[in-house]
């Protein structure tokens, strides 16, 4: 019974000796296998490769039907997946390029410019160039605003440039990195960086007065690297250029901290002249503000 109905090519046996063949006859065995008298009368394997068939027409059929089934989902999916190839190197061949910066509308009217990819963008003092504080790759991008191209990439040795300004000469532009805790000098004449001050953990806004003194904002992020200077932070740290030679890392700035609350994230400078505020309050309020904040 087994060899009846547990093979996948017919059974056979080719040469068999005297004691094997009599019990194949005695068991019936000799009924169901092919039998060869030696090696050389049995037909080539070849006819018999891969013959797992059934040998009755109805069942033939519907195996045929089936793999018809079979064929034209495959055949389907071949093509299907000779479409999509094609279209991703279409796409990849005629992908424009990327822009060089995006700007975020506001709502309201005339939509004013809100936001930038980036983390921050400043405009120089002629108005012609902008520079970008990006936070996640270590370059500067310089924008000519008179054709809204990228002129130049300044390398920095980190990535994590949060704010940008600009000296008064507007030689010099001062960008935070918050990741180790300095302000890149950019020299904008050939566009490279010609020293890194040190400033508070984690500086993210600044601003520069008219004597260019420039202040930063100390966040204090905990993933800050410190460095070999060691600065208050939650606080804003107020750096001096005179007789600083911003051109070369010859010298150091002096400086100021002051303590404010957790997190500052940005500052800015205001002519007390031409703002009205009630400086008794404020001064209340930042003294409330100075005797809460913890170390």
């Amino acid at each position: 019974m087994l060899l009846r109905i547990r093979h996948t090519t017919p059974p056979r046996v080719a040469g068999p000796p005297r004691q094997l063949r009599h019990l194949l006859e005695i068991t019936g065995a000799d009924t169901v296998l092919h039998i060869h008298n030696n090696i050389q009368a049995r037909p080539p394997r070849i006819e018999y490769m891969f013959d797992d068939l059934p040998e009755d027409l109805p069942r033939l059929e519907t195996l045929r039907v089936w793999h018809t089934l079979w064929l034209t989902r495959i055949n389907a999916k071949i093509a299907a997946v000779h479409q999509r190839q094609a279209e991703t190197e279409h796409g990849r061949r005629h992908r424009p390029e990327p822009p060089d910066w995006t700007v975020e509308l506001g709502i309201g009217a005339g939509r004013p410019p809100i936001a930038v990819h980036t983390h921050s963008l400043h405009i120089d003092r002629t108005g012609g160039r902008a520079l970008v504080a990006c936070n996640s790759v270590a370059e500067i991008p310089v924008i000519d605003l008179s054709t809204d191209r990228v002129i130049a990439r300044v390398p920095v040795e980190i990535d994590g440039m949060r704010a940008v300004a600009f000296t008064n000469d507007n030689e010099y532009a001062l960008v935070t990195v918050e990741r180790n805790s300095t302000v890149a000098v950019v020299d904008l004449r050939d566009y490279r960086v010609t020293r890194y001050i040190p400033v508070g953990p984690g500086p993210r806004g600044i601003t520069i007065d008219d004597d260019d003194t420039f202040y930063i904002s100390a966040f204090a992020r905990p993933t800050t690297m410190l460095g070999d200077h060691e600065m208050e932070p939650h606080s804003v740290t107020v750096v001096h250029l005179d007789g600083v030679d911003l051109s070369t890392d010859d010298g150091d700035a002096q400086f100021e901290e002051v303590r404010v609350g957790y997190g500052p994230c940005s500052v800015s400078i205001f002519d007390t002249e031409k703002v009205s505020y009630d400086a008794q309050k404020l001064n209340e309020a930042a003294e409330e503000l100075a005797s809460t904040t913890v170390a």
